[in-house]
């Protein structure tokens, strides 16, 4: 079975991990999700399905330190979650990350000040 095989059949195998739509009322997630790199990252991740650090690093020139920890922030968030692992052909782990879904709508909504304060 060819890389490419392989990758489509893990990732139809977790398909079921991926939900269609998150709505996004916390103003902490948000902020993550909005920050410059983050963004770049989760929406690769949403056209590409799955993707390792390398990948990430290629397609936005940032350093593959900075998408690791650009990762973990959001993993931490759960915005992001490792897809699954592979070997490539030496033999070296690749973990792939997804987003946790193919679209994020933000809905923030700030309470007004109350006058009498």
């Amino acid at each position: 079975m060819s890389n490419e095989e392989n990758f489509k059949r893990k990732l139809e195998e977790n398909s079921d991990k991926i939900q269609d739509s998150m709505l996004i009322t916390s103003s902490d997630k948000a902020r993550v999700l909005l920050h410059d790199d983050k963004k770049k990252i989760v929406t690769l991740l949403i056209k590409n399905q799955a993707m390792t650090i390398q990948k990430l690093s290629k397609a936005t020139d940032i350093n593959p330190g900075t998408i690791k920890r650009h990762i973990d922030g959001l993993i931490a968030e759960n915005l992001v979650f490792m897809i699954f692992d592979d070997r490539s052909n030496y033999n070296v782990k690749m973990k792939y990350y997804s987003a946790v879904a193919r679209e994020f709508t933000i809905d923030i909504h700030v309470p007004e000040k109350n006058l009498e304060d």
